[in-house]
């Protein structure tokens, strides 16, 4: 195979939280009347909703003066702050990180940077950012003209860091003979519900003739439709570890379609806003010290009895018992016999997931396991309380919280 011929690559999964901003945003569009039609049965503008959320996880500036849905233009004249711009990076979490993160890699002066994004006007932001940063850059999207578009790779691949240091890509833009191996670190900023195009866009690096180490990251916020997107493409596909691959027949149109299942179609519609990562959390995963340790299999009291019975009492719709290999019972408290199965069921899909490594990044112990230097250095930054005592750290500090790498999933390969 082509990727035994490669270096190593590092895949990261970042998980940042959203501002404050974006939160009240968020759950403003989550309880507008269009939202809540869609739980009524009218499914009408559940493919618009979704795609404003994925802006909003970007940043909110790109809602603002948004009018196409009635609720949201009176959010865009309530609840963002006066003096703000729509490109303001302070308004999103991805984008303090992405602004550190870049600051960081900067100064190393030695390495160039893809960003792939699914959204131009995302690329708007970052290309404004870069500007105002004194950051060399180049574009290619789709009003790109074809006849410019070899010359403007080359250019690139043949640059130093100091001449050319990043480079805006549109996720479809350039199919997938787009070779940018002047790069060694990648960002995709934003997912797509088909996983090929975002296999496509992580492999513009990792390619024939690369010969430096490769660093890809999966920018996501934590407890958004983000997450939705990342656990589905798992739940079809897994995270391939061979980039090079393609779906296999049937499963681009699976897992790119627009058809969602009534529990799918309710998760995508949740903010989940205590977690440092969703997706860890239905994993029900006790890797990290700060896991209470796993209950041991004989039960020490009644309590204890009834709530595992509450697990062996539900049955998966195939008529059989549930699949407790991947760890734990859920607590009674928390049983709900309407949405068991289907709990159950995306657990043992995110299984692939346990073959990487899982960092708290708000935790300085788990933080050290990290070997990505820049990443590392990024994580640091944003978060000061990693130095801190834990009984200093206001955990009702919400602002706190704004634009942190909460959670990272990792993975080498080669």
């Amino acid at each position: 195979m082509i990727q035994e011929h490669l270096p190593r690559r590092y895949d990261y999964c970042v998980f940042i939280s959203p501002t404050t901003v974006q939160r009240n945003i968020y759950e403003a569009v989550l309880d507008s009347p269009e939202t809540r039609a869609i739980f009524s049965g009218d499914i009408s503008q559940h493919l618009v909703l979704m795609n404003k959320l994925k802006l909003l996880c970007n940043s909110p500036g790109l809602l603002m003066d948004e009018y196409s849905i009635k609720s949201l233009g009176q959010i865009s004249s309530t609840l963002f702050p006066a003096w703000v711009t729509r490109d303001d990076i302070q308004l999103s979490g991805k984008l303090i990180a992405l602004a550190k993160f870049l600051s960081i890699l900067k100064r190393r002066n030695e390495e160039k940077i893809i960003l792939v994004s699914n959204f131009t006007k995302t690329l708007d932001i970052v290309e404004s950012h870069c500007k105002a940063s004194n950051y060399p850059f180049c574009r290619l999207d789709g009003k790109t003209a074809q006849n410019q578009r070899d010359n403007i790779v080359q250019v690139f691949n043949r640059s130093s860091a100091s001449a050319q240091f990043v480079f805006l890509l549109s996720s479809k833009s350039g199919g997938v003979g787009l070779n940018l191996i002047g790069a060694s670190r990648l960002i995709l900023f934003d997912g797509d519900w088909n996983p090929a195009t975002d296999l496509q866009a992580m492999a513009r690096i990792w390619r024939q003739g690369q010969k430096k180490a490769c660093h890809i990251y999966r920018f996501l916020t934590t407890g958004t439709i983000d997450e939705c997107i990342f656990q589905r493409q798992v739940t079809k596909i897994g995270l391939a570890t061979d980039v090079m691959a393609t779906p296999k027949a049937g499963e681009a149109t699976a897992t790119g379609g627009n058809t969602f299942t009534k529990s799918e179609l309710k998760r995508v519609f949740e903010l989940h806003s205590n977690t440092n990562c969703y997706t860890h959390d239905l994993l029900e995963c006790q890797c990290l010290d700060n896991k209470p340790e796993q209950e041991p299999e004989e039960c020490k009291d009644e309590d204890q009895v009834e709530e595992s019975m509450a697990c062996w009492d539900q049955t998966d719709s195939d008529g059989s018992l549930p699949d407790l290999a991947l760890g734990g019972f859920l607590p009674a408290s928390k049983f709900k016999e309407s949405n068991q199965n289907d709990a159950l069921k995306l657990k043992r899909k995110l299984a692939e997931l346990e073959k990487w490594a899982h960092v708290n990044a708000t935790d300085a112990k788990s933080v050290e396991e990290l070997e990505d230097d820049v990443l590392h250095q990024t994580v640091s930054a944003l978060n000061p309380n990693l130095t801190k005592d834990s009984e200093q750290c206001s955990q009702d500090d919400q602002t706190a919280k704004d634009g942190l790498i909460t959670f990272i999933f990792s993975k080498s390969i080669g």
